[in-house]
């Protein structure tokens, strides 16, 4: 039976709200456990999220890493003369291409990530490059310049440059530069424009024709040789020769085909149609694949070398013929050793060409010193046969025509037994065994001769 105490009432009471508290912090801790359990399911939502967005950046920094090495390597294999870089806006390097790097000394890209134009070979002109890459960047525009650049090993190379402003999100990050390295190419232009001072300035005619052999270059050798009117381009070179030697020229183009080259001779025609001797060296042209691009030749006129050539020839000729006189008078000389007498020493053999001499020195002797005796002497003379007694009884003869008489002197035993065995008849002949017989029987017949004409 309930106690209807106000006390019992008031426990009842208290007892009442105690449930209703319990009842409100159960809620509230089953409200509590609930929001953490949505906090854990968030976070772990979160951690997933960071773990794909961790994963993500790693994909990305793994795939930008790929794309890094992927464009060094195409700027690396870039012509070798093509050189890439790129800098800040400080002017510090971030990074450059294989031909960039070596020539700053440099063996890989980081070597040179934060140094500028002053750390570099080309640290003397560091001030020019700076003021253009500055300009680059305030005027915001491509600009192309021409620059000398000092490369590791000393050398000065000259390069193009294009730089560009570094542009990101509307705010200049530096520059990028692409130098095109026109050394060899500047060096090529002058071998050819000195080639070209050369070939214009030689005296030979330098053609070059295609493969149809008509005519794409003369040089001003070619055109003033011959002498076609404007140009000797596009004339064919069948018109540069004579017709009698077209049919050579073809096979002169067959022979170099075969050897690549060719030398010969032959008779030129000018424009005028006058013919001139020439010689042509032709060689074959082709390109860097084998194929045949066309013919080059140089021809000299030969005019005036075979002049000079047969003027050496009449001047040797004059000099041989000088020589053999002089031999023929040393051979055969002619003294006078008193008024009407001469002597002629012969030493060694006598063949028909010193023979001829001989007479011919006699009869010019008589005639110069008004001779009446001449004295031959043989005493040089180791053999005397059919042919030299026979010469001398033709000069004998000779001389008695112009009034002189013949003395033969110097005659040894052997000789006389060989002018009786071959039968020689010295018919009007005086002879004396020695010169000095001789010259005693001149004399003697000189004195009787001017006694008689008193």
């Amino acid at each position: 039976m309930s106690d209807g105490s106000p006390k019992n009432h008031n426990v009842q009471a208290e007892n009442a709200q105690l449930r209703r508290r319990i009842t409100e912090l159960e809620q509230r801790l089953q409200e509590a456990t609930q929001k953490a359990a949505d906090v854990q399911t968030q976070l772990q939502q979160m951690q997933q999220e960071l773990q794909q967005s961790q994963s993500a950046l790693t994909q990305l920094q793994a795939e930008a890493q790929r794309q890094q090495v992927l464009v060094q390597l195409l700027i690396d294999h870039l012509p070798q003369e093509i050189g890439v870089y790129w800098k800040d806006h400080n002017g510090c390097y971030l990074g450059g291409n294989r031909k960039m790097y070596t020539d700053a000394g440099a063996s890989a890209p980081s070597e040179i990530v934060g140094k500028t134009d002053y750390d570099m070979p080309w640290a003397d002109r560091a001030d020019v490059y700076r003021a253009d890459d500055r300009a680059v960047m305030i005027n915001g525009i491509q600009q192309l310049y021409e620059e000398a650049v000092t490369s590791s090993d000393g050398s000065t190379l000259w390069v193009v440059s294009t730089k560009v402003p570094w542009v990101y999100n509307g705010e200049v990050l530096g520059i990028v530069g692409i130098a095109e390295d026109r050394t060899k190419r500047k060096q090529q232009e002058a071998q050819l424009r000195t080639f070209k001072i050369l070939v214009e300035n030689t005296p030979d005619a330098v053609m070059i024709s295609d493969p149809h052999q008509i005519i794409t270059y003369a040089n001003a050798a070619a055109e003033a040789m011959y002498g076609f009117q404007p140009t000797l381009v596009g004339v064919t070179a069948d018109q540069l020769v004579v017709p009698a030697e077209r049919l050579l020229l073809d096979q002169l183009v067959e022979e170099v085909m075969k050897t690549g080259t060719v030398r010969i001779q032959l008779r030129a025609q000018r424009a005028s149609g006058a013919e001139f001797p020439a010689q042509l060296s032709g060689l074959m042209m082709r390109d860097d694949q084998g194929q045949l691009i066309g013919f080059g030749s140089v021809v000299r006129d030969l005019t005036e070398e075979q002049r000079a050539i047969a003027e050496r020839q009449a001047l040797q000729e004059q000099i041989i013929a000088a020589q053999q006189k002089l031999v023929r008078e040393l051979s055969t000389p002619l003294m006078p050793i008193a008024d009407g007498v001469v002597v002629m020493p012969i030493i060694g053999s006598v063949d028909s060409q010193r023979a001829q001499a001989i007479m011919e020195t006699t009869l010019e002797g008589i005639t110069t010193y008004s001779a009446e005796v001449v004295i031959l002497d043989i005493t040089g003379v180791r053999v005397v046969d059919t042919q030299v007694a026979a010469a001398l009884l033709r000069t004998a003869r000779a001389a008695q025509l112009l009034g002189a008489e013949v003395v033969l002197t110097g005659i040894s035993a052997e000789i006389a037994q060989t002018l009786v065995q071959i039968g020689a008849n010295l018919g009007n002949i005086i002879a004396q065994s020695s010169l000095q017989q001789g010259i005693a029987y001149a004399m003697h017949r000189r004195k009787a001769l001017v006694h008689s004409l008193r």
